[in-house]
C-alpha cells in the first residue's frame, strides 16, 4: 500500500498581500503619530523660547523703571537733559542700582534707552545704555538687549496730579520723573501685555 505524498501547505499570494498591507498601514499610522509628536515638540520649544524672551524683556524693563533716578544728565554740548525723556515708543532715562562687580570705580547710575524700531525689515525692541552717565561727545552706546518677538511698544506717563501724558516731561521740570508709567507690549504669539508701575 502506497503512503500518500506528504502535503506541504504554504502562504498563498493573497495572504502575503494582506500581511504586507496590514504592516504598511501600521507603519503609516506609527509614522504619522511620530511626525505629529515631533512637530508638537518643536512648536512647544519655539513657544517656550519666545515666552522666556518675553519674560526677560518685561523683567528688564520693570527693573529699569522701578529704579528711576531724578537726576538730569549733562550732554556733550554742556546743557542738561531731563532725568527722563519719553514718548509713546521711546524712553531715555537714568536709573540707580547699576552694580559694580569686581570693585569697578564708576557711578551706580546708568543712562539707558528703550526704543521700538518698527521701520526695519523686522520690527524689534532695543535696550541700550551708556558706560557713563554724563556722556561726552562720541561716547558709544552699548546694545544690551534686542527682541524681535515684540511687535509694538506703547508708553504713557502719569504726572503728580494723576493726568496721563504721551510725552515726558510735560512741565519743563528736568529733574521730575512720573508718578507712574504704563507700558503695553504687543506679541504676535501672546497678544498684548499691559503693565502699570507706580514710581
Amino acid at each position: 500500500m502506497m503512503r500518500p505524498a506528504k502535503q506541504y501547505r504554504g502562504f498563498t499570494l493573497v495572504e502575503v498581500l494582506v500581511a504586507v498591507l496590514v504592516f504598511g498601514l501600521l507603519a503609516a499610522i506609527t509614522y504619522g503619530g511620530l511626525n505629529t509628536l515631533a512637530q508638537t515638540s518643536g512648536e512647544q520649544r519655539e513657544r517656550a523660547a519666545e515666552f522666556a524672551e518675553l519674560q526677560r524683556v518685561i523683567a528688564t524693563l520693570d527693573r529699569d523703571l522701578r529704579q528711576l533716578a531724578s537726576r538730569p544728565v549733562r550732554q556733550p554740548d554742556d546743557t542738561l537733559a531731563p532725568a527722563l525723556i519719553g514718548n509713546t515708543s521711546n524712553l531715555i532715562a537714568t536709573r540707580a542700582g547699576w552694580a559694580n562687580p569686581g570693585g569697578q570705580r564708576r557711578s551706580q547710575l546708568q543712562r539707558f534707552e528703550w526704543q521700538f524700531q518698527g521701520s526695519l525689515p523686522e520690527p524689534r525692541l532695543v535696550r541700550r545704555y551708556w558706560p557713563v552717565t554724563d556722556a561726552a561727545a562720541g561716547t558709544p552706546d552699548i546694545v544690551h538687549l534686542q527682541s524681535t518677538t515684540i511687535q509694538a511698544l506703547s508708553l504713557r506717563y502719569r504726572d503728580g496730579l494723576g493726568q496721563w501724558h504721551t510725552r515726558w516731561p510735560v512741565d519743563g521740570q528736568i529733574a521730575n520723573v512720573p508718578s507712574a508709567i504704563e507700558y503695553r507690549l504687543q506679541s504676535e504669539r501672546f497678544g498684548q501685555i499691559r503693565r502699570l508701575l507706580l514710581l
